[in-house]
């Protein structure tokens, strides 16, 4: 996994170096335009087309995410926000259950 990551960072490094990072941030706008388009596109057609665009987009903005994620270089706050988020889930999952059965 650690491998896999360093490998994922030397690649976003070199493509910065190509594109520059103003161009990718607003590439990564592009992305997740195309996304939200796919996901409604989806939503109102369940087409197998329709699903097999939107799986394409989900990686696009995925990989979008990965050079958000370089570029700002706070992997551990991030990893510290991403798991505060998920508790919060779990707490709102907590309370509907306990609600559905009170």
């Amino acid at each position: 996994m650690k491998n896999e990551k360093s490998k994922e960072r030397a690649i976003f490094k070199a493509f910065m170096k190509i594109t520059g990072i103003e161009e990718q941030n607003l590439k990564a706008i592009e992305e997740f335009s195309e996304l939200i388009r796919a996901i409604t596109k989806y939503m109102t057609s369940k087409s197998n087309d329709n699903y097999e665009h939107l799986l394409k987009e989900i990686v696009d903005a995925e990989l979008m995410i990965g050079q958000i994620k370089y570029i700002v270089n706070q992997e551990p706050y991030l990893k510290i926000l991403k798991e505060k988020k998920m508790l919060e889930l779990t707490k709102f999952i907590e309370d509907v259950q306990a609600d559905i059965q009170s």
